[in-house]
């Protein structure tokens, strides 16, 4: 399936279904807040089979994050028993991913998580992904999240 809305587009796996959440204001829902972005723009995809995927929009430049202290402030609030964290890029977008160790912390939702930016004219585009995968049906970043970003490109 392809989504095209917002200024860009993208595919994804047939059996994902998009939830659309135009005008919802993102807050985060940890103490760490590390980037207010202005919208969601899209979407959440088959979030009750294990995946999350929100892109969100901030017309303000001077939100975008420095990607050290990003890393920095994601490692110093995570065990570094529990989980890894690294600088992660893909596809033009950059920032963060964090995967569980083995042995799933019980307070953990996501085994596996990326914080992506993008710089686009005066603004920044936000991709959150999450994936729990209870099913070990391999709902990895690379199987997944890589795949639908080699995918995505401006359409205005």
């Amino acid at each position: 399936q392809t989504y095209s809305k917002h200024g860009f587009s993208f595919k994804y796996p047939t059996d994902w279904k998009i939830r659309e959440n135009d005008g919802e204001r993102y807050e985060s829902t940890n103490s760490i807040k590390i980037v207010e972005a202005s919208k969601i723009l899209c979407c959440r995809i088959s979030f009750d089979n294990g995946m999350d995927l929100k892109i969100l929009y901030s017309s303000d430049s001077s939100k975008y994050p420095v990607l050290q202290n990003l890393l920095a402030e994601k490692q110093n609030s995570y065990s570094p028993n529990d989980f890894t964290m690294e600088r992660y890029n893909v596809q033009g977008f950059e920032g963060v991913r964090r995967k569980t160790a083995s042995g799933k912390p019980a307070n953990v939702v996501y085994e596996e998580e990326a914080e992506l930016y993008l710089k686009k004219d005066s603004g920044f585009y936000t991709i959150f992904w999450g994936s729990m995968d209870p099913s070990k049906k391999g709902f990895t970043s690379q199987a997944y999240l890589e795949k639908i970003l080699s995918t995505f490109k401006f359409t205005k």
